[in-house]
C-alpha cells in the first residue's frame, strides 16, 4: 500500500491544485487578483507569526494554526498564479482599446497551419494604432489568412502589419456541441480574425524565440529527410504522429481507426516516446560514466535534450509529465538518491500547473497523470497473478497488465468524454505498443543516417514497411465484429462514482474487507439509480429542435427514443455536419430509431411518419402543434389567407418581390429565423411582420422547444 509519509509533495499539491481549479472554473476580474494578494499578504504574515509562536512554545498545541495559514497560502497562490496567467486580465491587453479598424502589428506565435481555403495563424498583437500613435499591447489572436502564395509563405516569429477587424470567439451554437471557445479560452485566445489576401504585409522576421525557432528548423528538416527518402501519405502522416506529435495530416479515418481501436494513446507523445528518446540518449552519452565527474554531465546532456525534444513535439501536457519525471529520476539516480515515484508525478503535475494552470483543463493532462498512477499502482497487483518462465510469454504478459491497467484507469473519463470503448484494445496494445517503439527508433535512425545513401534506403524501406503493417494491423482491428462498444453515455457525477467503484473493488483486493465491497455495491445501486432516472426522462421527453448549422434546414422532432429528422439535402449527405452539429444531443438525449426525409420529399407528400409526425404540405403537425415552413420549396404553397400556425419556420423564401407581402398572412406566437436565411431576406420579413417575438438561430443558437 502507499504510504502516505513518503509523499510530502501530496500535502503541498492539494490546497494549491484547489486554487488552479477553483481560478479555472470562474471568471476572475482584476479586483479579485488584488483580494488574493492582500489575503496572500496577511496568510504569509500569520504563516509566519504561526511558526514562531510553534517553536517559542515547542508545543504541537498551535500545530493546527500553522497548518491552516501553510494551506491558505498555498490555495491563494494557486487562485494568484492562475488569475495572473489568464490574458485578458492584463490592462495592456489589445480588447481593453477600441481596436477594430485600427492597424496593429502582430508576431506569428506558432507555425502556421495549412487549412483547406485557409492558413491558420495563431499570432501576439503587439501594438495597436490609436489616433495616430502606437500603443505596446499584448493578448493571443487566432487568425484565419486568405489562402494564397504568400500566406503560404508565413513562417513562425514574421512580423506583420495588417487592419485590425477582430471579433469574440464564438459559444457552442447548438446544445451539448464541442465548446471552441471554452477550448481557446483555456488556450488564452478570446478574439479570432478572418484576414483578406492584399491587406497585410510582412515587415520583418526572425522575431520568435531563439529555441523555439531552432526547434522548429530542425522539425522541418527532420520531415524534409523523412519525405524525401520516400515515406508519404498515410505513412508520412503517421511517422510525424508517432515521432513529433504531428497530427495535422492524420485525416478522419485514420483518427478514427486509431480511436475505435483502441490505439490513439501512441499517436500523442508521451511516457512511451520520451522514455525512447531518454534511452537512446543513455546510450549515446554512456561512455560519460567513465570520467570522474562525467555522470553529472551526462546528466545534464540527457536532462537538456529531452526537454529539446519536448520543445519539438510542442510541449503538450504528457510530454511534460514524462519529461520531469526522467528528469526527476536522472537527477536521482546521479546523486545516488532513491525518489519516490508518486514524488516525482506530483513535483511535474506542479511544474506544468506553474508553466500554465490552465493545463489543468486540458483532457490530454488527466489522460496521461491517470494512465500513469494507474499502471504504477494497478499493473504490479495484475502483473504478480501470474508467472511465466519464458521470455516472451512473460513479456506478452507484461503489456496485458499494463493494456488492463491503464484502461481501467481512463475508461471512466474516456467513456464521459468519448462515449465509446475499444472492445479490443489488450489485442491492440500488445501489437500497436511494440510496433511503435519500433518506428521510433527506425526513424530516429533514419534521420540520423539520412547521408548515408544505401543505409538509409534500407532504413527507408523498413521503416515503410513498419508503418504498413501498423496503420493494416489498426484497420482490421477496428474493422472486426463489435470492435467498439459504441453511444455510452454518462453524466459527470457517474464518471466520479466509477472512479469511486474502481478505488473501493481495488481497496477490497488488497484489504479483504468486506466493508469495500459493501460501499461498491452501494455507489453501484446509485450509478445505476442516475441510469434509470436519465431512462425514464428519455422515454418521457417530447420536444423538436432547429439546429444552426452552415450547409443548410436541420431540424429533429422527438418523442421519447424515436425522432423524425427533416433536414437539406446538403446536410442529410454531409457526415461531418452531423457529427459536430448534431450527434452530441442525439447521445445525450438517448435518441435511438431515426427517420430521415428531406426538406424537398417534405413538400410532396401526406404522410404519418412514425405515428409521431404528420406531413401536409408544408406544414408538419406534430405533438398537438402545427409548425408552418416557408422555404424554397413551397413557393406554391404560400398562404394566400391568413393562416394561423404555433411555430412559423423561414428558411429561404425564395418569393418573388410581388408575392412577399403575403408574408404577412401567417400569424404565429413564435416566428423563428433559421441558419440558412440570408440577412437581406431576414431584414425584409422582421419589415413585414412588424413583430418582436422572433428568434434568429444565426445570432442566437439552436431553436429547442419542450413540450413537457
Amino acid at each position: 500500500m502507499i504510504n502516505y509519509e513518503q509523499i510530502p509533495l501530496l500535502r503541498f499539491f492539494i490546497p494549491f491544485f484547489i486554487g488552479v481549479a477553483i481560478a479555472t472554473q470562474y471568471e476572475v476580474g482584476n479586483v479579485f487578483v488584488f483580494l488574493f494578494a492582500v489575503l496572500l499578504v496577511i496568510s504569509f504574515i500569520g504563516l509566519i507569526i504561526s511558526n514562531m509562536i510553534r517553536n517559542e512554545k515547542k508545543s504541537f498545541k498551535y500545530k493546527w494554526v500553522y497548518g491552516f495559514f501553510l494551506n491558505l497560502c498555498l490555495l491563494l497562490c494557486g487562485l494568484l498564479i492562475t488569475s495572473q496567467s489568464k490574458s485578458l486580465n492584463s490592462f495592456s491587453h489589445f480588447s481593453k482599446y477600441d481596436f477594430n479598424g485600427q492597424n496593429c502589428i502582430v508576431r506569428l506565435a506558432e507555425a502556421p497551419s495549412e487549412r483547406q481555403n485557409s492558413v491558420r495563424v495563431l499570432m501576439i498583437v503587439d501594438a495597436l494604432e490609436i489616433n495616430n500613435q502606437w500603443i505596446k499591447t499584448e493578448g493571443k489572436l487566432l487568425n484565419y489568412f486568405e489562402k494564397d502564395t504568400a500566406s503560404l509563405k508565413l513562417k513562425y516569429g514574421d512580423l506583420l502589419i495588417l487592419r485590425a477587424d477582430f471579433s469574440d470567439t464564438k459559444p457552442p451554437s447548438n446544445p451539448y456541441e464541442f465548446n471552441y471557445k471554452k477550448y481557446l479560452a483555456d488556450n488564452n485566445i478570446f478574439h479570432q480574425a478572418y484576414t483578406k489576401s492584399g491587406t497585410w504585409k510582412v515587415l520583418s522576421h526572425g522575431h520568435g524565440n531563439k529555441a523555439v525557432s531552432l526547434a522548429y528548423k530542425i522539425r522541418d528538416y527532420v520531415l524534409t529527410k523523412i519525405e524525401g527518402l520516400g515515406i508519404r501519405d498515410k505513412e508520412y502522416a503517421l511517422v510525424s504522429a508517432l515521432l513529433l506529435g504531428l497530427k495535422d495530416n492524420l485525416d478522419n479515418d485514420m483518427r478514427n481507426e486509431f480511436s475505435a481501436s483502441g490505439a490513439m494513446h501512441v499517436l500523442c507523445v508521451s511516457g512511451l516516446h520520451v522514455g525512447i528518446i531518454y534511452l537512446v540518449l543513455n546510450f549515446l552519452f554512456g561512455f560519460l560514466d567513465k570520467y570522474r565527474k562525467g555522470k553529472y554531465f551526462k546528466a545534464v546532456l540527457v536532462i537538456f535534450f529531452i526537454f529539446f525534444y519536448a520543445l519539438l513535439t510542442g510541449f503538450s501536457p504528457s510530454v511534460l509529465r514524462a519529461v520531469g519525471m526522467f528528469s526527476i529520476f536522472t537527477i536521482g539516480k546521479t546523486l545516488n538518491k532513491n525518489t519516490c515515484i508518486y514524488n516525482s508525478i506530483i513535483l511535474s503535475a506542479i511544474i506544468i500547473m506553474l508553466l500554465d494552470p490552465y493545463n489543468i483543463t486540458k483532457l490530454g493532462f488527466w489522460l496521461s497523470y491517470l494512465a500513469v498512477i494507474g499502471i504504477i499502482i494497478l499493473y504490479p497487483k495484475f502483473y504478480n497473478l501470474y508467472k511465466f518462465k519464458n521470455y516472451l510469454p512473460d513479456k506478452i504478459w507484461s503489456l496485458v497488465c499494463v493494456s488492463i491497467a491503464a484502461q481501467l484507469a481512463t475508461a471512466p473519463i474516456t467513456l464521459y468524454y468519448f462515449n465509446q470503448f475499444p472492445n479490443y484494445f489488450i489485442l491492440t496494445n500488445i501489437i500497436v505498443v511494440p510496433l511503435a517503439s519500433l518506428i521510433v527508433y527506425a526513424a530516429i535512425a533514419l534521420v540520423t543516417f539520412s547521408f548515408v545513401p544505401f543505409l538509409s534506403d534500407y532504413i527507408a524501406i523498413g521503416l515503410t514497411f513498419l508503418l504498413k503493417f501498423m496503420n493494416k494491423t489498426v484497420h482490421i482491428i477496428e474493422g472486426l465484429p463489435f470492435s467498439t462498444t459504441e453511444d455510452i453515455v454518462i453524466t459527470q457525477i457517474q464518471m466520479y462514482l466509477l472512479y469511486l467503484i474502481i478505488i473501493v473493488v481495488f481497496l477490497y483486493f488488497v484489504r479483504s474487507q468486506s466493508y469495500y465491497l459493501k460501499t461498491a455495491f452501494i455507489i453501484l445501486a446509485f450509478f445505476f439509480l442516475i441510469t434509470s432516472i436519465h431512462k425514464v426522462n428519455i422515454y418521457r421527453q417530447e420536444l423538436f429542435i432547429i439546429y444552426n448549422t452552415k450547409k443548410g434546414f436541420a431540424a429533429d422532432f422527438v418523442k421519447g427514443e424515436n425522432h423524425v429528422f427533416i433536414a437539406d439535402n446538403n446536410v442529410l449527405t454531409d457526415e461531418q455536419t452531423i457529427n459536430f452539429n448534431i450527434r452530441n444531443f442525439r447521445l445525450k438525449k438517448g435518441l435511438k430509431n431515426e427517420f430521415s426525409m428531406s426538406t424537398e420529399k417534405l413538400q410532396d407528400t401526406d404522410s404519418l411518419y412514425k405515428n409521431m409526425l404528420y406531413a401536409r404540405g408544408n406544414h408538419v403537425f406534430f405533438n398537438g402543434s402545427v409548425i408552418t415552413f416557408i422555404n424554397s420549396f413551397s413557393t406554391d404553397k404560400i398562404a394566400t389567407v391568413p393562416f394561423k400556425s404555433d411555430f412559423q419556420v423561414f428558411n429561404s423564401t425564395g418569393l418573388p418581390p410581388w408575392k412577399r407581402h403575403y408574408i404577412r398572412n401567417y400569424i404565429s406566437s413564435n416566428y423563428i429565423f433559421s441558419a440558412s436565411l440570408n440577412s437581406n431576406e431576414a431584414q425584409f420579413i422582421k419589415t413585414e411582420l412588424a413583430q418582436q417575438n422572433i428568434f434568429e438561430i444565426k445570432e442566437n443558437g439552436a431553436f429547442l422547444y419542450y413540450f413537457r
